[in-house]
């Protein structure tokens, strides 16, 4: 798996745990209370949708320390927790919307975003020195372009 694609899963596992108000270290946790359990699936499948078979189940398994027939079982499962569970379903479809849009960000638009603030701070730093830290910032971003 590349870099960038381990970044965005990331990014998406922890927006789920916000959404869900839980943390991390709970998530990665061998908790099986109804709503860890519960934002478990709900991260498996919203990663599954997002990648669809660029990521497989066993690393998607791998993620929570997890076998990939546990990721089945939670596929097949979430899916009925959604339709009889309003709230579940509320959230489910804000968190989903929210992780597509990480989940197809270009990585360059963020660096060239980065580098719109860094030349701004430049812009606007009242000091030589402050300035120039600033300058040599944005060369190490566009170099990394």
């Amino acid at each position: 798996m590349n870099v960038e694609l381990e970044a965005k899963i990331h990014k998406i596992v922890n927006q789920v745990a916000i959404f869900n108000k839980t943390t991390l270290p709970e998530l990665h946790s061998e908790k099986q209370s109804r709503d860890i359990v519960t934002a478990r699936y709900m991260t498996w499948q919203i990663l599954y949708e997002c990648f669809g078979t660029r990521i497989n189940l066993t690393t998607l398994g791998d993620i929570f320390g997890k076998k990939h027939c546990t990721v089945i079982y939670a596929r097949k499962t979430f899916p009925m927790l959604v339709e009889s569970e309003k709230d579940l379903k509320k959230c489910y479809e804000k968190c989903l919307s929210v992780c597509r849009k990480i989940a197809d960000a270009d990585p360059k638009n963020d660096k060239i975003n980065d580098l719109k603030s860094v030349l701004n701070a430049a812009s606007n730093a009242r000091s030589l020195n402050g300035c120039k830290k600033n300058v040599l910032s944005a060369i190490k971003l566009v170099n990394s372009l």
